[in-house]
């Protein structure tokens, strides 16, 4: 529980800055974001002592004293950061082999933990020492772990049981947020009560397993280190080999269609420059712009078009006396112009779309 509120307060204080930053200024809000940084750091570190205090009051049957089971809980802090890292780097990286030997791996190491407050052994020896005691158990520990997981997994479902029901029955802000509550309320009192019992629980079969056992060699020899050691690099590298053989045509269509849309929108800014001429034609003909672009090119004096490009927008403004023409581009936001701004937009467009081949505007 004291695991669970040292976690719970920084979520708590970091929720306060979010309600509290639309009313005040954020030089008012730094000493509550001082605050819960120094929070998160600290239950951070409580998380660690209270997990290092737990397992080694299990592992010790003898009645100690509150400073006690504290001292024995902050004395394997390090040595439970080691081999959390060695743990998770075995499994990050046979993970990518396929999936199977990151499973067997994690059958196999599942007892470290245990090794290390039980036995005071810790590092790549603790990992050898669980997967000794696990030797010829393999299957009938795997049913054990999945026994206590789907327990886990039943009794989650089962705290969702009431705020489902709230949203289903009831449809308002207020219900939706009381059910949110219920439920991240009943996940913290699951975590606080059965996190526990599934550690006694994988405590008694290691214990039991132990006892099976009669003499164990757990020196870590050179050949055990590089198969533990050096087969997760090894499922790392033919990990990022098959990324770069599956991304790399991926990313040369990605560049090469990057490549086709900015030659089609270099033709669209040019086309636009060419109809804003038009219009300037129109306007000096009849005085006024057209109300179409059909209009415009039925004007004998401008460049006739086949057919006016789907992706054009345009509308006639002030009575004639001025106009916007639009157009979307592939590769940049929308392309929009008028008398006063053609110039500046046209020229900012093709700057950012760095075409080489198209002449600034004049």
């Amino acid at each position: 529980m004291i695991v669970v509120c040292a976690l719970f307060t920084p979520l708590a204080l970091f929720f306060l800055i979010g309600l509290l930053s639309p009313s005040f200024g954020i030089i008012y809000l730094l000493p509550f974001i001082a605050l819960a940084i120094i929070s998160l750091i600290g239950s951070i570190v409580v998380m660690y002592l209270g997990m290092s205090t737990l397992f080694a009051e299990i592992v010790n049957d003898e009645n100690a004293g509150l400073h006690e089971i504290f001292r024995r809980g902050w004395k394997k802090i390090l040595p439970s950061l080691w081999l959390s890292f060695i743990f998770c780097w075995i499994i990050f990286g046979s993970f990518f082999l396929f999936i199977v030997p990151a499973l067997i791996f994690c059958i196999w190491f599942s007892l470290c933990f245990w090794v290390l407050y039980s036995e005071n052994t810790g590092g790549l020896k603790a990992l050898i020492l669980s997967r000794e005691y696990i030797r010829g158990h393999f299957f009938g520990v795997l049913w054990r772990f999945i026994f206590i997981e789907l327990i886990y997994i039943l009794a989650s479902i089962a705290i969702e049981v009431l705020p489902t029901s709230i949203n289903l029955f009831f449809d308002s802000f207020f219900f939706e947020t009381l059910a949110n509550y219920i439920r991240t309320f009943s996940e913290l009192v699951l975590i606080a009560l059965i996190t526990p019992l599934i550690w006694i629980y994988h405590f008694v079969i290691y214990r039991n397993l132990k006892k099976s056992v009669t003499e164990i060699n757990a020196v870590p020899t050179t050949r055990l280190k590089i198969l533990y050691l050096g087969l997760p690099l090894l499922g790392i590298v033919v990990a990022t080999i098959l990324f770069i053989t599956v991304a790399k045509p991926f990313l040369s269509n990605l560049v090469s269609t990057r490549v086709q849309h900015e030659q089609m929108d270099e033709k669209t800014v040019e086309d636009i420059r060419v109809t804003q001429f038009g219009l300037e034609i129109f306007r000096s003909d009849e005085d006024r712009y057209p109300e179409t672009l059909e209009e415009l090119f039925s004007n004998p004096n401008v460049q006739r078009k086949d057919s006016i490009p789907t992706q054009y927008r345009y509308r006639s403004l002030e009575h004639g006396q001025s106009y916007e023409l639009c157009s979307t581009l592939l590769t940049y936001k929308d392309l929009c112009v008028d008398p006063s701004s053609a110039k500046s937009a046209i020229d900012e467009i093709a700057e950012n779309l760095t075409f080489p081949n198209v002449p600034s505007g004049q």
